[in-house]
């Protein structure tokens, strides 16, 4: 078992709830075996909440949800039993409103972990300077069992003067400026070319630039 596996493993064990797609993410390397939490109380958001519940997972997929201690239920020694006694189960949340760049002093490795054990497992970048966010992009890309899946629109395209261009305590560099003489479609064709999940225009764009 990797050494990165057994830290959140107990770290979110800490916590009164758990994650069911943060343990996908931490176990799906062992494609093979099965993790079995028991005696969750699990919130799945399609009914009520179900209290005492068994759920075996195998690879990326659920296999069976049952109550705890039904006879259906088999254990065999290869099996990872996790006991939720006194926890939630519940799917991994999302949080759409980030900035991975915005305290310089919050290295995206540190945000990451504290994602994933508050059960967060997807997040929106909702503006950055891409020169300043490519590594923690890259670093999820090439590291997907122990990040958040990351969605991120770039920069903010604002207007003159830009709210977020830097050197004043609380507004950091995540914008670039635009006006109407900017070729927006090659804007556009290079920050898609770059990746970008989506586009965030900001409050200073002018209305005549934002129709375009």
């Amino acid at each position: 078992m990797p050494e990165w596996t057994n830290y959140f493993r107990l770290e979110l064990m800490r916590f009164p709830f758990l994650s069911l797609t943060v343990f996908l993410l931490l176990f799906s390397l062992e494609a093979s075996s099965r993790i079995i939490i028991e005696n969750a109380t699990l919130v799945d958001g399609t009914s009520s909440i179900r209290e005492n519940m068994t759920v075996v997972l195998q690879g990326d997929e659920i296999r069976s949800i049952k109550k705890s201690g039904s006879k259906n239920i088999t254990i065999e020694d290869k099996d990872r039993v996790i006991d939720a006694t006194g926890k939630f189960l519940i799917p991994g949340l999302w949080d759409a409103h980030v900035h991975l760049t915005f305290i310089p002093e919050l290295d995206y490795e540190t945000a990451y972990k504290l994602f994933l054990m508050n059960g967060i497992t997807s997040i929106r970048d909702t503006g950055a300077v891409l020169k300043k966010l490519q590594p923690a992009i890259d670093f999820a890309n090439e590291n997907p069992h122990i990040t958040p899946r990351v969605f991120f629109s770039g920069p903010l395209i604002d207007g003159n003067p830009r709210v977020y261009k830097g050197g004043e305590p609380g507004f950091p560099e995540l914008s670039i400026e635009v006006n109407e003489n900017t070729d927006l479609e090659a804007l556009v064709d290079d920050l898609i070319k770059e990746g970008v999940s989506f586009l965030k225009t900001y409050e200073m764009l002018s209305p005549s630039t934002f129709i375009r």
